[in-house]
């Protein structure tokens, strides 16, 4: 404002002397300066918009990701809860896999799509440009992202195997359990059967058949037929050793390898319900690493 006042100044002592040859000069030099002072002010409006802008655009960036980072926390906490049912499930009855419920993953997807373009990652950097190593922070947010987005697509896989060996297995035992019903009923039938020492055979199987309800429940066959038979076969056995009819001796077998069956894929299924229980653990450890992340995008 000084230069402009000593210009005008100037002006007006060349207006009063008319014959002054610096008339032109200063009113030219006045106008450029004007004109210069003029896009200077115009030039630094412009740039204070132009950053304005960048901060907006810059906080509406964070925000969408606070948004998606908050949208896969909730999400995985809902995961975690469908896995902890599907443990429960098991651990009530272990020797059924029930099927997992379980969510799209969209969030994930958005969010490790969004935290891979660079212009967000800027945005991150501009606004904790003044802490430590953030890029160190935002590696380890879309880490913990990345890392239950794996686990979440790997999990229904894992289920899906178990209830497919499940099946497979149970598949088995049911083929044990036929043939250990038929080759009782044949027996019965026979010669031997008919012996009064096999009553209590007789009686084992009536009752199971007598008291079938749902064809599906293994067990019921177990628990009502095979361990009953099972152990009749033994005591059999061992009071008769040398004159053991081989087709008692063959439905010993039987039954000893369907219990064996039964109880493996109850082991198995447990052994599944305690591997994700250590699983959900580590997960836990990423939710909370994430809710931690996301309040510093607030801050």
């Amino acid at each position: 404002m000084s230069f402009i006042f000593v210009a005008t100044k100037a002006v007006s002592k060349a207006v009063t002397e008319p014959d002054s040859f610096f008339i032109k000069f200063l009113l030219a030099f006045l106008g450029t300066a004007t004109a210069l002072l003029i896009f200077v002010l115009n030039s630094y409006r412009d740039k204070y918009k132009e950053n304005r802008r960048k901060k907006t655009e810059w906080e509406d960036k964070i925000q969408y990701l606070f948004a998606l980072v908050d949208g896969t926390i909730r999400l995985s906490s809902q995961q975690v809860e469908f896995i902890t049912t599907f443990i429960s499930n098991i651990e009530q009855d272990n020797f059924n896999v029930p099927l997992m419920t379980f969510s799209p993953l969209t969030d994930f997807v958005r969010a490790t799509t969004t935290l891979g373009k660079e212009d967000y990652f800027l945005a991150f950097n501009k606004k904790f440009e003044r802490k430590e190593q953030p890029m160190k922070i935002y590696n380890k947010l879309l880490s913990n992202i990345d890392y239950l987005h794996a686990y979440f697509i790997e999990i229904p896989k894992i289920a899906e195997r178990a209830v497919k060996s499940d099946e497979d297995k149970k598949g088995k035992l049911k083929l044990m359990v036929d043939e250990a019903i038929t080759n009782t009923g044949q027996f019965l039938n026979s010669d031997d059967g008919r012996d009064s020492i096999f009553n209590d055979m007789e009686t084992i199987l009536t009752s199971f058949l007598t008291n079938l309800i749902n064809n599906s429940d293994s067990s019921y066959y177990i628990n009502n037929f095979i361990i009953p038979l099972h152990q009749f076969t033994l005591e059999y056995i061992n009071l008769h050793h040398s004159k053991s009819i081989k087709e008692v001796l063959r439905l010993a077998e039987l039954c000893r390898n369907a219990r064996q069956l039964f109880n493996f894929i109850g082991k198995e299924n447990l052994l599944l319900a305690v591997g994700l229980k250590s699983d959900i653990d580590l997960i836990q450890e990423s939710i909370d690493e994430l809710s931690e992340q996301k309040q510093t995008l607030l801050n």
